[in-house]
């Protein structure tokens, strides 16, 4: 059901979006500021302030998105932004393949840390280049110079086209009247830069085909600024006991945040709140839920290359918690009260054979005080499966 009402919220988020633009170009009325669209913008107060040393009220539209997401995570890029509504629509006509068949690309995701990282030093010595990575800026930049000529050509050309057709002369009239008073009133465009703005338009598009999402997933400067802010957030997605452990919210996440094989966790860096791992839960079980927590769990940004399926961090909160339940990385030892999760199988025959030995060797050291004793080492186990938190 959430899922659904996003899917809404974005179409109509698109349609405001189009409208600040149709308000703001020939002619200028000047009733609603120009730039309007823009500052909806995440990265506009960061960089506002790296230049002026004051946070300015002028951008209260991206000021409200980051007070927010300290409590709702990523929302501006699954509900807002316009350049991923229109990522989703490519998906849909592209067909992305699945986060498994895409995963290997995932080590990329240090990217767009590095792109901020970046701009943030260049603009520190007053040269701003972070405009070319914003996302409003470039579906600013795609309507302006690609998509709402081509429309208002194509548009313009079926209407006149139908004018000639007896039968739709007058509908087609009844329609081209309002479209050049409202939608196009001035001569059909043609800008400079029209090539290389297509082309980067189709570069970002196009990427649907390796991954969903590559943009926001990889090379987003506005969304590792908002996941930086996104660690700590209150609201979270939370998983019941009754979860079978089907792995469908894991396939079905936009950003691949729950790592694979551990589905009780989610990276909040990541999570753009698209809810479409509760849309995916078993009806009968539904085992997720989203709720509000004042002591919410960490999830840390990891600004290396090692981002594997399992998370960023994924085998250090796995290492961390094998240090308080006594099991291994890979698996845990039977004599060990496991608490946790842990799916224990049998260890490998040749491996058991090895760790029998070396028992029998101790058993019979402490039976003869005298004997002298052999400490052989011993080879750590290497289970099969582990199921450690």
């Amino acid at each position: 059901m959430i899922a659904k009402v996003r899917r809404v919220v974005q179409i109509l988020f698109l349609l405001f979006f189009l409208f600040l633009f149709l308000i703001a170009r020939y002619p200028y009325t000047g009733h609603t500021e120009a730039d309007l669209f823009l500052r909806f913008s995440p990265l506009i107060p960061l960089f506002d302030f790296i230049q002026n040393f004051s946070v300015s009220w002028v951008f209260w539209p991206a000021l409200i998105i980051l007070a927010l997401t300290p409590f709702l995570g990523r929302f501006f890029c699954g509900w807002i932004c316009p350049l991923g509504t229109t990522i989703d629509a490519a998906s849909k006509v592209l067909g992305s393949p699945s986060n498994r068949t895409s995963q290997k690309w995932d080590r990329l995701r240090y990217l767009k840390f590095a792109i901020l990282t970046g701009t943030v030093l260049l603009a520190l010595f007053s040269v701003h280049v972070w405009g070319y990575f914003d996302p409003l800026s470039i579906f600013n930049r795609a309507l302006t110079v690609v998509l709402y000529p081509f429309a208002t050509l194509l548009v313009d050309s079926t209407l006149l086209t139908a004018t000639r057709v007896p039968f739709l002369e007058d509908a087609a009239y009844f329609l081209y009247d309002p479209f050049k008073a409202f939608i196009m009133p001035e001569t059909q465009a043609h800008h400079q830069g029209f090539f290389w703005i297509l082309v980067l338009l189709a570069l970002i598009l196009g990427l649907e085909k390796v991954s969903r999402r590559f943009w926001c997933r990889n090379l987003c400067p506005a969304g590792a600024w908002l996941g930086f802010l996104s660690q700590f957030r209150l609201f979270e997605r939370l998983v019941g006991e009754a979860c079978p452990v089907c792995n469908k919210c894991q396939t079905e996440c936009k950003m691949n945040a729950i790592p694979g094989g551990d589905v009780q966790h989610t990276s909040k860096v990541e999570c753009i709140d698209c809810f479409n791992c509760g849309a995916v839960c078993p009806p009968k079980i539904k085992a997720i839920t989203y709720r509000w927590r004042w002591k919410p769990y960490h999830t840390p940004v990891d600004y290396s290359r090692r981002w594997t399926t399992h998370g960023g961090n994924w085998y250090r909160r796995r290492w961390r918690a094998s240090l308080r339940s006594g099991c291994s990385i890979w698996g845990c030892r039977t004599e060990i009260p496991v608490t946790a999760r842990c799916d224990l199988r049998e260890p490998s025959p040749r491996i058991s054979s090895r760790t029998s030995a070396f028992d029998a060797s101790n058993a019979s050291a402490s039976a003869s005080p005298t004997a002298p004793v052999s400490s052989p080492t011993p080879s750590i186990p290497v289970w099969k499966s582990s199921g450690c938190p």
